[in-house]
């Protein structure tokens, strides 16, 4: 189950990123078990990640033996194209332009699995582990203001039952208490 998890999530990053197509050459690695094979492209332009897994009958036995896995991942991304500002944010002023989102995480059992950069598309993938512990996962400017480009956040959720769910900038910007947005991620459990 874990390498089918890993195998969407990285189809989800591929076309979150990239959309669909394939323009470059493409080099094929096997795992020692021959259970999984991958293929990643090389990078171009316009690079592209594809992932395929073969799902043997050994797997599939496997799968049903073990414990159910309770893991949700995020992958969570933006476009820090417009980005100007990236320095101290409590020094932050008006005039200093746009500045960069950052993913703020309060809980427990959380951990980020990968942070890339393709251009300017800045992704993370977040893992939350145990299903009964305070997460509260947001997307925010670095600096108190507006000026931050939150409208191009974008973010898939992948539950431990396998149904996944997109959110957007139309469904999950909110304002704060203080006037400033941010792009509500992720809530489970309660912090009290």
């Amino acid at each position: 189950m874990y390498k089918k998890m890993l195998a969407t999530m990285a189809m989800i990053f591929a076309v979150t990123l990239l959309g669909c197509g394939n323009t470059s050459t493409e080099t094929k690695t096997e795992t020692p078990a021959k259970q999984e094979e991958a293929t990643v492209a090389e990078p171009t332009a316009e690079p592209v990640v594809e992932a395929a897994v073969e799902d043997t009958e050994e797997t599939a036995e496997t799968s049903e033996e073990e414990a159910p896995d309770n893991r949700t991942f995020i992958v969570i991304s933006w476009d820090e194209a417009s980005v100007e500002y990236t320095g101290d944010p409590y020094e932050y002023q008006v005039d200093d332009g746009i500045v960069a989102p950052q993913i703020y995480i309060e809980g427990d059992s959380v951990r980020t699995t990968s942070v890339s950069d393709e251009g300017t598309i800045h992704t993370e993938i977040i893992e939350v582990g145990d299903p009964d512990t305070y997460v509260s996962i947001i997307v925010e400017p670095t600096a108190p203001t507006n000026d931050c480009p939150l409208d191009t956040v974008t973010a898939t959720i992948t539950h431990p039952d396998g149904k996944e769910e997109t959110l957007t900038p139309e469904t999950n910007l909110v304002r704060g208490q203080t006037g400033i947005w941010y792009f509500d991620v992720y809530e489970q459990g309660s912090d009290q």
